[in-house]
């Protein structure tokens, strides 16, 4: 970890970003104290927290507790960074995994024999009803 407190002063054309060190090309403001400004990996990490991260209960009961900074004697900003860097990655499994489905579904909808593919269930209430209605369709047109 950098620094044990945030900068107190930025140039967002020059500077790197406090969390994670890329560049702050389009910056957003922490959510940590409404004054420093991050990239906007991290910012978006920030706003939407654990929503898109692949931890299970115990591992985001864990990091949002935060009680294992004081074990360390880590600052507020530091377990900050530390979370953040946490989700961040997590959030990149979870890009992989929607990036190996969407393939997967084009592998589906490019089939031929319809027997080789899965069977399709739609739930109505689902987000993806509309994806699996799309495929649904264009599968009974052929």
């Amino acid at each position: 970890m950098r620094n044990a407190e945030p900068p107190t002063e930025q140039n967002t054309d020059e500077d790197d970003c406090p969390i994670c060190g890329l560049p702050l090309k389009y910056p957003a403001l922490s959510r940590f104290d409404n004054k420093t400004y991050v990239c906007g990996q991290c910012g978006q990490s920030e706003g939407t927290g654990f929503l898109f991260a692949l931890f299970d209960d115990s591992q985001r009961i864990m990091l949002q507790d935060r009680e294992w900074a004081n074990t360390y004697g880590l600052t507020e900003w530091q377990a900050h960074c530390i979370v953040i860097a946490a989700i961040n990655g997590s959030t990149l499994g979870y890009q992989k995994i929607t990036r190996e489905a969407r393939e997967q579904l084009r592998e589906y909808m490019d089939t031929p024999n319809k027997e080789l593919l899965p069977p399709i269930y739609v739930d109505e209430d689902a987000e993806y009803t509309v994806v699996t209605k799309t495929l649904k369709n264009k599968l009974e047109e052929e």
